[in-house]
């Protein structure tokens, strides 16, 4: 199994578990759960990237958290993680559950938090 596939796949067993730890909230304006499920997921692509060192994770971070500022809950966060999920191997993707694709599909219905237009690297 490639290892980006294996990243994918943590991704989507470590991640629900995230709410275990909780951090505060830095100056993102985005609950605690959301940014620790953020930072967690950063950190997992951080630890299993290919080329890990040629990647600016300091910047890459930053910017996930700021296309996630609003976010509430976890599921809020995965058009970041995707998003830096594309600037860690291009042919990255996130496979969510159906469950979780749902939940996703129900909250963007209902969000009351403007879109973040899109930033390009």
């Amino acid at each position: 199994m490639s290892r980006m596939c294996c990243l994918s796949l943590s991704l989507v067993i470590a991640l629900p578990m995230l709410s275990l730890f909780e951090v505060l909230a830095q100056n993102h304006s985005m609950s605690a759960t959301a940014q620790a499920y953020l930072e967690h997921a950063i950190d997992v692509m951080q630890q299993n990237a290919l080329h890990s060192e040629k990647i600016d994770w300091r910047t890459l971070r930053s910017e996930a958290l700021e296309r996630s500022r609003g976010a509430e809950v976890p599921v809020d966060t995965y058009d970041a993680i995707r998003w830096a999920l594309k600037r860690v191997n291009k042919h990255s993707f996130l496979q969510l559950s159906p469950e979780l694709e749902k939940q996703e599909a129900q909250r963007k219905m209902h969000a009351t938090r403007p879109e973040m237009p899109p930033r390009r690297c």
